[in-house]
């Protein structure tokens, strides 16, 4: 051999020794790190003896590791789990693929001290079973005390988030790890108090169910399709995606909640294996969004009401303000006494009113009711309150709205100015006397008659801004003309008040109580033409309406000449009401008969013709509410009624 040859022969075995000493090495550090690993280590026999244990899995078997050989691995385990893991490792012991993938599984192993606690474990082969006789184990087995301590409080803080989130797996059912806001957000009276609360219930009955109420036929059946898309492909779940609802409502006995909804899927291999749902509570966000478009929309009304005031005819508008003031009552009164007829030409004189003014959304508003009430099914209709509410409360609410606009945007004009008292002369000559009088009175010895001469004083200049009363009678005269002319009744009204002054509070209200009366004198007290001429009365009906000032207030009178009442009828009608006792009924004067008519449930209508007593429980308020005095009610049957009342209309009051 050449000295070349023998030379590349020693270089090859030194490095042969070399690659010897480092496989040692390496294979030193590597049982160093099993041993150290924090994961026991098993390799045992397929009857458990062990071949190889680490630290770890010493401490388990509480042996030390010089001595681990030849135990038995059941002896970290109790016997049931011991059962448990042998027949696993027969399993993989008799399968020849089970070295390809690992069998994972938990079961409790017992610590120190006889504690039991959780471990994840993953049983294998060593070799491949077709190279080796004889069947070699590893087993790998993970602590999960502190992975299950970490759950723990994840789910704490799952459970308490105000979110709900649930995962729906086969079949569409809900899986058992929900969060617990889920139990409010979808309450469910069925499955309320089970102890595994939703779990193992279908989705659509559970979250679509209490909805499919307020939702079309489609969506319903997007709401099926969530179960379908479980087992298809991702594409396929992100294509119908948008098809599920997102916003549901809810409606669970009284209650009503908005939920919005997140549909995402849970995917293998391409393939939905479940979905996971996230729940959030929008109620509070719907109902304020609500609010505010009613808000905008009433704010919106307003504009448009504004506008179609500004639009119309000002010359005609005061007249279709009071005509539909008129229309209204007489609506109301037509629904309370079920009469149809009137009804149906109440709404064709709104209508009128509302086209001659030009305000076209109550006209379409009307149009609309016109097309319910026409023919026979109409009058159907109107018997069903709840189907004829709606409508009429709208058109009801657009004509107030629309008058009431129509006077706030007026009230610089005639029809305020003409209402206003105005600084006279003779009141000017008036107040500068007492003036003059109060200059003279003030010395210390009538310091009594300065006082009254200055209280005097007082209430003249109060007075400068008091309202003249018959400013109120072209509007009161209107009114009679409409309401006398619907009835085919003629009337006459006299007005006694000139020069009485009233303080500019009351003035609304006091004209509001004669508009009131004077239109049920006509409906319910005056009679007709021809029914007074059977009588041999005038065919005119005569109401007149009286103010007096005095140093009290002023005094007001109403009267008519109409049918009236007989004492002895309301003697009658209270002693069925049980109102009074027969006895006292008999002791009292007819004057105190009448004077119950403001006491009792005598003042609420039972009939159609119960005449002019209607509407006297708005009377009595308004009499308690100004603190009247004086107030009498007198009639007779056949000559008609007479109502008075005094109202404290001085500067003390003021």
């Amino acid at each position: 051999m050449s000295v070349s040859a023998k030379i590349e022969a020693i270089q090859n075995l030194h490095a042969t020794h070399n690659i010897i000493s480092t496989l040692e090495q390496s294979k030193t550090s590597i049982e160093q790190l099993v041993d150290e690993m924090p994961d026991a280590l098993f390799v045992f026999d397929v009857k458990g003896t062990i071949l190889k244990a680490n630290l770890e899995g010493c401490r388990l078997l509480k042996v030390e590791p010089e001595y681990y050989l030849g135990t038995n691995l059941a002896k970290v385990f109790d016997v049931e789990s011991a059962n448990i893991l042998f027949n696993k490792i027969q399993l993989v012991a008799q399968n020849p693929k089970s070295f390809e993938r690992p069998h994972e599984f938990e079961l409790q192993a017992i610590t120190g001290k006889d504690e039991a606690q959780p471990y994840h474990w993953a049983l294998r082969p060593l070799v491949p079973l077709r190279f080796d006789k004889i069947p070699l184990i590893v087993l790998y087995g993970r602590n999960l005390v502190d992975i299950r301590s970490f759950e723990r409080e994840l789910s704490q803080i799952y459970s308490s988030i105000p979110i709900g989130i649930l995962s729906v797996g086969t079949r569409g059912q809900v899986e058992p790890n929900y969060s617990r806001y889920c139990e409010y957000l979808l309450q469910h009276a069925r499955y309320s108090g089970l102890n595994n609360g939703f779990a193992k219930v279908g989705i659509v009955e559970l979250l679509f169910e209490p909805a499919f109420a307020t939702m079309k036929a489609p969506e319903i059946e997007a709401c099926k399709l969530l179960v379908r898309a479980i087992g298809e492909s991702e594409y396929w779940f992100e294509s119908v995606k948008t098809q599920f609802p997102n916003l549901l409502r809810r409606r669970i006995g009284d209650s009503e909640l908005w939920l919005k909804v997140d549909y995402h899927a849970v995917t293998a291999d391409g393939v939905v294996q479940k979905i996971l749902l996230i729940i959030e509570n929008r109620t509070d966000l719907i109902r304020e969004r609500e609010e505010r478009n009613v808000w905008i929309k009433r704010n919106e009304s307003a504009v448009r009401r504004i506008l179609e005031i500004q639009n119309a005819e000002n010359s005609i508008l005061q007249g279709i303000c009071l005509d539909l003031e008129a229309l209204i009552r007489r609506l109301d009164h037509a629904l309370e006494v079920d009469d149809f007829k009137a009804f149906k030409t109440g709404v064709d004189g709104v209508k009128f009113a509302a086209d001659s003014a030009g305000f076209l959304t109550l006209k379409e508003m009307v149009e609309i009711l016109e097309v319910k009430l026409a023919g026979e099914p109409g009058q159907e209709l109107f018997k069903n309150r709840n189907e004829l509410a709606k409508e009429y409360s709208q058109i009801r609410t657009e004509c107030v709205e629309l008058v009431r606009i129509f006077y706030t945007l007026n009230t610089d004009d005639d029809i305020t100015r003409d209402f206003q008292h105005k600084l006279d002369p003779t009141l000017y000559k008036d107040i500068t006397a007492t003036i003059d009088q109060a200059i003279q009175s003030i010395k210390p010895d009538s310091l009594e008659a300065a006082r009254d001469v200055l209280m005097k004083l007082r209430k003249h200049v109060l007075k400068i801004n008091y309202l003249r009363l018959s400013t109120m009678e072209p509007f009161l005269a209107d009114l009679a003309k409409v309401q006398s002319a619907h009835d085919r009744k003629l009337v006459k009204i006299t007005f006694e008040w000139d020069n009485v002054l009233v303080p500019p509070e009351m003035a609304r209200p006091l004209r509001d109580i004669f508009a009131v009366l004077i239109e049920k004198s006509i409906s319910g007290g005056i009679e007709t033409p021809a029914r007074r001429r059977k009588l041999a009365k005038a065919e005119y009906g005569h109401i007149r309406i009286k103010a007096v000032a005095d140093d009290h207030g002023v005094l007001f009178q109403l009267s008519d000449d109409g049918r009236g009442m007989s004492a002895g009828k309301l003697r009658e009608i209270m002693k069925e009401k049980g109102l009074v006792s027969e006895a006292i009924l008999q002791k009292m004067s007819d004057e105190q008969v009448f004077q119950q008519v403001f006491a009792s449930s005598l003042l609420h209508k039972e009939k159609p013709d119960s005449g002019p007593i209607v509407d006297f429980a708005g009377l009595k308020r308004f009499f308690d509410e100004q603190k009247a005095t004086d107030i009498r009610l007198t009639s007779q049957l056949g000559l008609g009624l007479m109502l008075q009342f005094r109202l404290k209309s001085d500067t003390e009051v003021v």
